[in-house]
C-alpha cells in the first residue's frame, strides 16, 4: 500500500497565533509505503530560538499535495523558560517578540 503523506508540526504561542510550522516537503522526506504501527518522530527546536512563553503544537497529516487530512490540535504544550543568558543581569521586564536569536557574529575594528 502506497501512501504519499506529509507531516506538518505547527508550532503556535499562547494565543494561538503560528510561530513557525515544521513541515517533512521542506525536507523533501514524503511518508512512503507506511502502514499500520507505531512510530516515532523528533525534531529539534535550537536553543534560544524562542523566546520565554507557553507553545502549542498541532500536527497536521497532508496528503501529496499539500491538502490537511487531519488536525491533531495542541498535542504538546511546553514553555520557555528564561535563564537570563540572552540578556545578562542587564535587561529586566518581558523581552520583546517571538523568536530571540542569540546569533554567532564578530566584531573587529578596521
Amino acid at each position: 500500500m502506497k501512501n504519499d503523506l506529509g507531516f506538518c508540526f505547527a508550532i503556535y504561542d499562547k494565543f494561538m497565533e503560528p510561530i513557525t510550522f515544521v513541515n517533512t516537503y521542506h525536507t523533501n522526506t514524503m511518508l512512503e509505503d507506511i502502514g499500520i504501527g507505531n512510530y516515532n518522530v523528533s525534531f529539534a527546536i535550537p536553543k534560544y530560538l524562542l523566546n520565554e512563553n507557553t507553545y502549542f503544537i498541532n500536527i497536521h497529516i497532508n496528503d501529496s499535495k499539500g491538502y490537511i487530512i487531519k488536525i491533531l490540535e495542541k498535542v504538546i504544550k511546553f514553555s520557555i523558560i528564561d535563564d537570563n543568558y540572552r540578556r545578562g543581569d542587564t535587561y529586566y521586564g518581558e523581552w520583546p517578540g517571538l523568536i530571540s536569536l542569540v546569533p554567532n557574529f564578530t566584531l573587529s575594528k578596521k
